[in-house]
């Protein structure tokens, strides 16, 4: 990019994380008092937030959180298995379980399992809903562990920080170097049953989606967009990952029979 460019592009990625840092202090200010009770506004669903767990509601765009307008469109059946990485307080997880579905739930921070489980029991869905402590997929094991559905709707937020340097709640809305979401694509492949999908809520508008683009190509891995939401200058996905044989000249989908162009 021409200079000009890149600094009005870096100062707007710094202008984003910082008010994303104010909203994490504002949510975390509410938190401190205990745990709260969330109303989506669209379908009236409340959801328990501890302490210390991500309130997805705090960053909802428009009238619901992005975890619920996600969970809407993945290919959720009764019977079907789903496993959620970083599942936060289990929006996804919750939403499948009460259309038929078997589900686990991972957090590598404790209280967003133990938040889960309280959600699920406020849904009367426990029975179908496991949770696990654990590293993304490391409690896993790629030889027995297979699911029809593995969704991480994942930090992607833009900061120029090593992660050890972050808080937990802003461990769940960064992802420097895209670590993680490299991490989630080499790694979450093996455990998909025969003909399962994965899946990954991002934003093309507010992560570092060339760098992704470009990540996605040296991997092999062709993203699909399922579906999108907007509201004023934010734009999110749920993308469907698959891999390719070969890098691909473009590794984005528009998510439409025989269309290939960039979402932004």
């Amino acid at each position: 990019w021409p200079q000009k460019k890149m600094q009005r592009h870096l100062r707007e990625k710094h202008e984003v994380t910082s008010a994303v840092r104010q909203l994490i202090r504002d949510a975390a200010a509410i938190q401190a008092a205990g745990p709260q009770v969330f109303k989506s506004e669209k379908d009236g669903k409340e959801w328990i937030v501890l302490p210390s767990v991500f309130a997805p509601m705090i960053f909802a765009l428009g009238d619901e959180p992005s975890g619920v307008f996600m969970s809407r469109n993945l290919p959720v059946k009764p019977g079907k298995s789903l496993l959620e990485i970083g599942c936060g307080i289990g929006v996804a997880t919750i939403c499948a379980a009460l259309q038929g579905a078997t589900c686990v739930a991972t957090d590598i921070n404790p209280a967003a399992v133990e938040n889960v489980l309280l959600n699920a029991a406020k849904y009367n869905v426990s029975s179908s809903v496991k949770g696990v402590v654990g590293d993304m997929f490391r409690p896993f094991e790629p030889a027995k562990d297979k699911f029809d559905i593995i969704f991480w709707n994942i930090p992607w937020n833009h900061v120029d920080e090593p992660a050890v340097s972050l808080s937990p709640l802003e461990m769940a809305v960064f992802d420097p170097g895209l670590n993680l979401l490299e991490r989630y694509f080499r790694e979450g492949f093996d455990f998909l049953s025969p003909d399962g999908e994965l899946f990954v809520g991002y934003s093309s508008t507010h992560a570092e989606w060339d760098a992704a683009v470009e990540l996605c190509s040296s991997l092999h891995i062709q993203l699909v967009e399922v579906a999108a939401m907007e509201c004023g200058h934010v734009r999110i996905e749920l993308l469907r990952a698959s891999r390719i044989g070969a890098p691909a000249a473009c590794a984005v989908h528009a998510g439409r029979e025989g269309e290939r162009e960039d979402p932004r």
